[in-house]
């Protein structure tokens, strides 16, 4: 029987090999990643990282219901080119971004096409249509042969807001889909981060594990809804309960989303990738300069306390004019109205414990700007009578929660409000939400997503620990900018952390928290704690408040998948460096040759000598630096720093 089988293997592997008389191979700029690609009865592609098979001949095909099937069909041309290209995006985490990228589009007789592009970072591909009318997507059959078993970083749960966990995929995900970005290791040095770009009016890849022993990834999608009813938590979600057998109906005439492959052997580069946004449509042509990211004061999360006032905080307009008055005098340009100061079901119809015109006309007094929170669906019913009337009292930005959905219903949503709110001058914070596909680079109002488990769970449930917000950088920083919440400043270490509502605590010492302000990803970024909390705190508080949210340069200097990261920012001629450090202790050496030439002063926030016991333990200490300096610095675990370097005038 083994002779058999070993047989029937080697016919297979000849057989496939011999299919490949028309493989056209396509590679990186450097040289280091090789895609071949041929056609069989299906498109097949391949992709080798320093001559070695990551991803082995894996086919892929999109099914119509009028029968075609995309890629079944030999290809009747190919053409390739090279683009070298430097793109400027509004904000972000640098100023300019080098594009470049090597190309192959295969024609096909039936009015599409296929394009693969191999970057130095990766490789993408995607269907393009050129059909007449509407055309219903039976499904798109992603299969991924890996050189491997199937083992990474990934989600526990069937949603973007769980703990990623470092395991091989149990065979339940046979029937349940890992959501992405999901960072496979290989069985050599080096990792790919699965991800997709350029989602539009098309329901999220998900993966599952083969239905055989194979170590295969296939392709999962939720159905096209046809009967929803509205549920979930509050009633703010529309629950489907019922779906077509087909996954979307689009426009003939399109650009499918981008199905992508981070490749490095280097951790790093994970936590610093514009492989997502580069693949994105382009900005649209629309005023986008009055977009203005920055720090967001925000009253839900430490439960509208604010000491020694004279009268009940909560969700009413004296807690927010206060909010406003912290905001101002602190230089922070928003706060945030959440939840409750509408009604859920109409958003024009006001809670009459919040004035809201006197609390945004309070805060453009004090050139405070206010966002107000929505239910997704309710915004989306009333987009174009709610957003001109939130722009005309005055409203800086929406924040728009509990979509809770992946389908294709779903994910147009996404662009309605975003283009709405361009077209009325409103920011757009995206929660209970997909993950990133750079929609934000079509439309840069877009300034957060949530998809992530963040600091506002430890309100409720297990915290987010700091083996976790050590993997937060690669995985979920592939797809783009997130939403965790920072800034608490009531740090505990794990072994004393206690869910609450009111006034609630963050895993890890004050450094480790304030270090989230450089490392991560968030040009809307949170002032999450009290402000009377800040108000005892203010030398920490300064800090973090004046780092900025966009910049000109970033390096990650040093970092490993859920151990430590330690990355370094530039805005101007300033730089900002954070670290964070998982549940183990440890000595960082910090290299300043990223430096230009020239004197410089450091401002250096580190673990107290004692913050392995009382995780609120902080030094602070200042030295002059130049390129040539290395700063000896030590963190206890679940640790951090963060370092302000700025030239000697």
């Amino acid at each position: 029987m083994k002779k058999l089988i070993l047989f029937f293997s080697l016919f297979l592997a000849v057989s496939l090999f011999a299919a490949e008389s028309d493989v056209i191979t396509l590679t990186s700029p450097d040289g280091r990643i090789e895609v071949k690609t041929f056609s069989s009865g299906k498109m097949y592609f391949s992709v080798q990282y320093d001559g070695t098979y990551l991803i082995k001949q894996s086919p892929i095909s999109m099914t119509l219901a009028d029968g075609l099937v995309l890629g079944a069909a030999k290809p009747v041309s190919h053409r390739a080119n090279s683009v070298d290209q430097e793109l400027k995006p509004l904000w972000g985490s640098r100023s300019v971004i080098a594009d470049r990228y090597n190309e192959l589009v295969y024609d096909f007789k039936d009015n599409y096409s296929l394009q693969f592009r191999v970057y130095n970072d990766g490789v993408a591909y995607r269907w393009v249509t050129r059909m007449k009318g509407d055309i219903i997507v039976q499904d798109e059959q992603v299969e991924l042969h890996m050189n491997s078993y199937i083992k990474g970083w990934f989600n526990e749960s069937r949603t973007y807001e769980t703990l990623y966990r470092y395991a091989a995929v149990p065979d339940k995900y046979k029937e349940h889909d890992i959501f992405l970005p999901f960072l496979m290791t290989t069985g050599t040095n080096a990792k790919i981060g699965i991800t997709e770009s350029d989602v539009y009016d098309y329901p999220a890849l998900h993966l599952r594990k083969s239905n055989d022993y194979e170590d295969h990834l296939v392709s999962s999608f939720e159905r096209y809804p046809v009967k929803e009813k509205q549920g979930g938590f509050n009633n703010y979600i529309m629950d489907v309960v019922e779906r077509a057998g087909y996954i979307a109906k689009v426009s003939g005439k399109r650009e499918f989303p981008w199905r992508v492959f981070v490749i490095s052997d280097k951790d790093t580069k994970f936590a610093d990738c514009d492989l997502v946004y580069q693949l994105a449509r382009p900005q649209a042509d629309m005023d986008f300069s009055w977009v203005k990211p920055g720090k967001v004061v925000w009253e839900w999360w430490m439960d509208y306390v604010i000491e020694g006032v004279d009268f009940e905080t909560g969700i009413n307009t004296p807690t927010y004019l206060k909010q406003i008055d912290f905001a101002a005098q602190q230089g922070a340009p928003y706060i945030i109205v959440d939840w409750k100061w509408t009604d859920r079901d109409n958003l024009l119809v006001i809670n009459p414990d919040v004035d809201i015109k006197k609390i945004i006309d309070y805060g453009k007094e004090k050139g405070v700007g206010v966002i107000l929170w929505c239910p997704s669906f309710t915004l989306y019913r009333q987009v174009k009578e709610a957003l001109p009337v939130f722009a005309e009292w005055g409203a800086a930005g929406v924040k728009v929660d509990f979509f809770d959905r992946d389908d294709q219903k779903a994910n147009q949503m996404y662009e309605v409000i975003a283009r709405e709110a361009a077209e009325n001058k409103i920011l757009v914070d995206f929660h209970g939400c997909t993950k990133p596909t750079g929609l934000h680079r079509k439309y840069p109002n877009i300034v957060n997503y949530e998809a992530i488990y963040g600091n506002e769970v430890n309100k409720f449930s297990d915290p987010a620990t700091a083996s976790h917000t050590a993997m937060i950088p690669f995985i979920r920083g592939l797809a783009g900018p997130f939403d965790f919440t920072p800034g608490g400043f009531r740090n505990v270490h794990l072994g004393e952390m206690k869910a609450r509502n009111t006034l609630p605590f963050v895993v890890g010492t004050r450094c480790h928290e304030m270090a989230y302000y450089v490392i991560y990803n968030e040009p809307l970024k949170m002032l999450a704690d009290a402000t009377t909390t800040y108000a005892k705190e203010m030398e920490c508080f300064r800090m973090i408040n004046e780092i900025p949210t966009v910049w000109d340069e970033t390096k990650v200097l040093d970092g490993a998948i859920g151990e430590y990261i330690v990355s370094a920012r530039r805005k101007g001629d300033t730089w900002y460096i954070g670290a964070i450090t998982n549940e183990s202790p440890r000595s960082y050496t910090l290299d300043c040759s990223f430096l230009p030439a020239g004197k410089y002063q450091a401002v250096i926030f580190k673990d107290g000598t004692n913050a392995s016991k009382v995780a609120t333990d902080y030094l602070v200490t200042t030295q002059n630096v130049d390129a040539s300096s290395k700063l000896d610095i030590k963190m206890v675990g679940e640790g951090g720093f963060v370092i302000k370097i700025q030239p000697v005038k």
